[in-house]
């Protein structure tokens, strides 16, 4: 049994991105991400507490008075939207606005992301969490946590009819980053890139640790003549894209600009 456990938290998953190169994530076991969401539990019920004694100190006039009915009105309005977001949007804002990660996540150096290996969407987002309602049934998570046990990648119901799978961070990446483009220079983009062009742009940089130097230039000028319509060589082109790329990570943008 234990054997079986031990095989599975070392499991896999293999994602074929699109130059044609595997890549492999490691799905986070049930017990790290239980952690991570009893985190992100203590936080939210923090902030429930703190929000709903300052709401009722601020209508407390209204409430004290029966005739104030419109202060009362607003005030159970802004408890339960209040309550909406708590429950239901925490998940979502912080999985599409950090990468995939609650700060629960963060702590543990956890991510969710698409099955194909490409950053978490709104849509999809939205689906695993509204789905956390079936995953808790009948209670504490059961339905979750079974459907995660027996599931090769650790995947709960949300992340199955989402098709999203949470993983472990590849904590040596962003150094693996700045030190492939610690010789390029950040380049300010010449017109404003779509949010995907963008994140095409990261992934290919990302990315071409895998390929052979022919195949970087080549896919980097393709890349270059697809967004900005010009044709480059493959020297320009690279180091255009490699440019751009350091500019959207962030590293040394000011001396960019």
């Amino acid at each position: 049994m234990s054997e079986t456990f031990s095989s599975r938290l070392d499991t896999l998953l293999k994602v074929e991105t699109p130059e044609a190169i595997d890549i492999y994530l490691r799905p986070a076991s049930v017990f790290a991400r239980s952690r991570a969401w009893f985190v992100d539990f203590i936080i939210r019920m923090v902030w429930i507490t703190v929000s709903t004694m300052l709401l009722t100190f601020v209508f407390q006039d209204a409430l004290s008075y029966s005739g104030n009915d419109f202060g009362k009105g607003l005030f159970f309005f802004l408890l339960f939207v209040n309550g909406f977001f708590t429950v239901w949007l925490y998940f979502v804002v912080f999985e599409v606005w950090w990468h995939g990660q609650t700060p629960g996540k963060k702590i543990f150096g956890l991510r969710v992301v698409n099955d194909n290996g490409t950053h978490i969407t709104w849509s999809a987002s939205l689906l695993r969490n509204l789905l956390r309602v079936f995953d808790a049934m009948p209670m504490f998570y059961g339905v979750g946590l079974v459907t995660g046990l027996c599931n090769p990648y650790g995947r709960r119901l949300g992340d199955i009819l989402a098709s999203t799978v949470v993983v472990y961070v590849d904590k040596t990446r962003g150094q693996a980053q700045r030190m492939d483009l610690g010789g390029v220079q950040a380049v300010i983009p010449p017109v404003a890139l779509t949010r995907e062009e963008q994140q095409a742009i990261l992934s290919f940089v990302e990315r071409r640790r895998h390929l052979s130097a022919a195949r970087t230039a080549e896919l980097a000028q393709m890349m270059a003549g697809a967004i900005f319509g010009r044709q480059e060589n493959e020297r320009a082109a690279e180091q255009l894209i490699l440019g751009l790329g350091k500019y959207y990570a962030g590293e040394q943008r000011g001396a960019a600009e």
